[in-house]
């Protein structure tokens, strides 16, 4: 009993962890029903904006939500 250190430090590490997994998880999710929802992007552009998102699991959804969902509503106006 000599060690002063706190026996529940761990666990707050390991809850915060596991909140910030979830919350890339919740977005990843998000962002791919986003891209599903988005009916102007299918096949090769699907594909690619899909690995990325993937591949890049804080990135890609920021910057599918940043530029890629916009320029795709965009692009389908001027059509």
């Amino acid at each position: 009993m000599g060690s002063s250190a706190n026996p529940l430090l761990p666990a707050a590490y390991d809850i915060a962890w596991a909140l910030l997994l979830l919350a890339i998880a919740a977005l990843t999710v998000t962002t791919v029903v986003s891209m599903v929802r988005t009916r102007e992007l299918t096949g090769f552009a699907f594909l690619v904006g899909f690995v990325i998102v993937l591949a890049l699991p804080v990135l890609g959804p920021i910057a599918w939500f940043g530029h890629g969902r916009g320029a795709v509503r965009s692009g389908s106006r001027t059509r």
